[in-house]
This record gives structure tokens, sequence and C-alpha cells, in this order.
């Protein structure tokens, strides 16, 4: 698909998100020659944080954690999944100690998860196009099948680990490169993956653990902090169709993280 294609699709389904808490659109069309869409600003993604070798804290990851489930919330209600969900496509802002923006960014390879007048969930079927694979892919993407809402939250679920982990400034993509690791005392283990290096390597490993994360090895998922923990379970409850209960995961990340 072409850029500009790619721009009017984005630009319509922007427009679908008026009165929702997602970033809004204000401008489409040409200035000078060139198509131009014009959002709101939603600050520098967290993939340009990572680079600059951000470091993390408990209430960063949490309010990261609470404000993209409640986008996801919003963009599921209007029946598309992001299907796209990496560090480069969440928008970080802190504003000061106790105030913060976080945006879900990047709307362009969404797609219909149901049928927006009937609600009727799609079926899954094998999924011939090609996707990039990074460290943060779903379930979905290595099964070569299409994804749903439970997908979208995988990924948030996998970002937040690494950027809570000792590794959060890592490369978030399938080449390992860390310009300085960081240690913490709040959070356990990173991502079983997270040092796997090369594409191939990173697909034949993930494959390997069935893509669950509560089947890593060496009982990974019991080194989770509780919240992180049942996060995933509550992911690996749902069925292709099932309704994710959005409001129980935001909340898991109102708890203290070691329980």
């Amino acid at each position: 698909m072409s850029r500009l294609k790619l721009l009017q699709r984005e630009y319509a389904t922007y427009q679908s998100f008026r009165n929702t808490r997602l970033l809004q659109s204000f401008f489409y069309g040409e200035h000078k020659g060139f198509k131009v869409l014009v959002t709101q600003q939603g600050g520098k993604s967290l993939i340009q944080h990572q680079e600059m070798s951000t470091k993390w804290s408990r209430e960063d990851v949490y309010q990261i954690a609470r404000n993209i489930i409640w986008d996801l919330e919003q963009l599921h209600g209007k029946s598309f999944i992001h299907n796209d969900m990496h560090t480069g496509n969440i928008a970080f802002k802190k504003i000061n100690e106790t105030s913060y923006q976080v945006n879900l960014i990047d709307f362009n390879g969404v797609k219909k998860y149901r049928d927006s007048d009937t609600l009727q969930h799609l079926e899954q079927k094998r999924n011939f196009f090609r996707v990039p694979i990074h460290r943060f892919s779903p379930p979905c993407y290595f099964e070569k099948k299409t994804c749903s809402r439970r997908d979208d939250l995988f990924s948030l679920g996998y970002m937040l680990v690494m950027l809570a982990s000792e590794y959060a400034n890592c490369s978030p993509l399938y080449v390992f490169t860390c310009p300085g690791e960081r240690k913490d005392d709040w959070f356990g283990p990173p991502l079983p993956w997270a040092k796997v290096t090369g594409k191939q390597n990173l697909i034949d490993f993930m494959t390997s653990i069935s893509l669950n994360i509560l089947k890593a090895p060496d009982d990974y998922h019991q080194q989770l902090p509780d919240n992180f923990r049942l996060y995933f379970e509550h992911l690996e409850s749902l069925q292709f169709t099932s309704k994710p209960d959005y409001a129980y995961l935001a909340d898991l990340f109102l708890l203290p993280l070691n329980t």
C-alpha cells in the first residue's frame, strides 16, 4: 500500500475517534504540494525515550499501562484493533511529578475485528500477509493467524515488562543492542527473549515456548510481580472472540508492585 493510501486510511480511522479519549486529527489535505495529516501532539514515543536512556520508575510504567489499556478499550470499542503495538507507537510525556500524558499513536495499520453495524466478531483465519516481527509481536503473528483484542494487550504486556526490567533501554526490535543496562530494585526479570539476537532466532525462541509467557523456561512467570502475572493469566484465559476485562487489567496497576 502506498504512503498516500496509508495516510488516507489513517485519516479515515481518526474520523471515527471523535468523542473518545484517543488523539484527534485536525486537518487532512494538501499543503505546499504535499498531502499532510495534522493530529494532536502526543509527546515523544517510548522508543525515542529508550534512545535517550530514560529511566523508568514504577509510577511511569503504571501510568503507561493504565492509559494505554484505556486507549485500547476505546479503540476496540470502535471495532478496530491496533495490530502494530510496539514502543514506537506509544507517546509519553511527563508533565510533572503527578501528571502524565500517554497516548496510543500511529493508526495506519489498524484492522477491523468485527462488523461495525452488527458487532459480529470476525472468524479467525490464516493470515497470509507479511507482518513485521519484533520483541513485542503478539502470539497471532507467529501462529500466522488474524489477531483480536487480546493480542494488542499481549504486546502491551511485553512492552511493560521490558520497560520495567533492567533492559529498559535496549533495542526493542530483534537486534540486541543496549546503550546502558539499568539495574533497579522494584522489578524482577526481563522478557525471557530479551537477549535473543537475530530475527529468525527470535521467531524460533518465541515459537518454542508456545507463544505463552507463562510457559517460558525456568518458571519465568513465577518471578513476575503478582499484578504482571495476573495480567498475563487473564489474557491467556481469553478466547479469540472474548472481550478483555479492561477495568480489571487497569486496576492491576493500582496495586503495589510486590505483594
